[in-house]
């Protein structure tokens, strides 16, 4: 829906069109499936569809992609909930693209702006961090400050384009929380290095982040869920609420679940991956 131009969704001869593109594409890309040796697919989201697609079980492997965990986990995470620290940052790492529903993320915070006492929403501060690949991109982030303004929230939020890593990393540093919005995004990159950085992360109930990311560790909880506004108001509310201790123990738990998706466990699956096609060739 993102991708579809106005005049060919509205339209009542080109939407039958593109939905005939879409089926015979589907067909050649099945049949380019069914001639791969090795299928890697990078969730267990994407598995699904896979396997629905190509019915290819004993040739599709899960190798996670690679993320500098150690990097982010280097950082440290000690005051980030001390009874001092003046402001409540939530950091949202994402590219300005309309399917990352940057949106919700600001009626979020208007939700929070009503329902917190004022003393307590004056420290929430959103900060939303992104590339911006095109004119069109530049344009919807001044769309997004508009309605900021529009809902009265432009003081509580910012907006940082094209950041350097040694800027992102200084706002990961600062902040207390993540929100990633994306609905059933296939894996979702930035929610690991948010988690591995002892971010509290918020991210969508769909996809990746549903079925490998924001899952327990030794059944303990590593993140929240959410896929409404009401319910991503409602986990930061929880956040906001939970004891220092049981922040920490969170992003601890969050810390050692995202060692899963390091550079060292994704070279380890790759190469087991490949090593029984590669002694075939031989």
């Amino acid at each position: 829906a993102h991708n579809n131009r106005g005049l060919i969704s509205r339209s009542a001869v080109l939407t039958p069109i593109k939905l005939l593109y879409y089926r015979m594409f589907a067909k050649l890309y099945a049949y380019c499936g069914w001639c791969a040796d090795l299928v890697m697919v990078n969730s267990s989201w994407t598995k699904g569809h896979i396997l629905e697609l190509w019915q290819l079980p004993t040739r599709t492997v899960l190798v996670y992609p690679p993320c500098s965990v150690a990097e982010f986990k280097a950082l440290p995470v000690t005051e980030k909930d001390s009874a001092s620290s003046a402001e409540f940052r939530v950091l949202s790492l994402s590219q300005f693209r309309p399917e990352k529903d940057h949106e919700l993320q600001l009626k979020v915070l208007v939700e929070l702006k009503e329902q917190l006492p004022e003393s307590e929403f004056s420290k929430i501060r959103f900060v939303m961090i992104g590339g911006c690949r095109n004119q069109e991109d530049e344009q919807r982030v001044l769309s997004l400050k508009s309605l900021a303004a529009e809902m009265g929230i432009e003081d509580y939020v910012d907006f940082k384009l094209n950041v350097p890593f040694t800027e992102l990393m200084s706002e990961m540093k600062k902040a207390s929380a993540a929100i990633h919005a994306m609905w059933n995004e296939h894996f979702g990159i930035c929610v690991v290095e948010c988690m591995a950085a002892g971010l509290l992360m918020v991210a969508h109930n769909s996809g990746g982040p549903k079925m490998d990311i924001v899952t327990d560790y030794n059944g303990k909880r590593t993140g929240f869920l959410a896929d409404s506004v009401s319910s991503y108001t409602a986990a930061f509310k929880t956040i906001l609420e939970m004891a220092p201790d049981e922040r920490r123990q969170t992003r601890e738990n969050a810390r050692h679940s995202s060692e899963r998706f390091s550079e060292e466990v994704f070279v380890e699956a790759f190469i087991s991956a490949v090593e029984p096609l590669a002694s075939k060739l031989n």
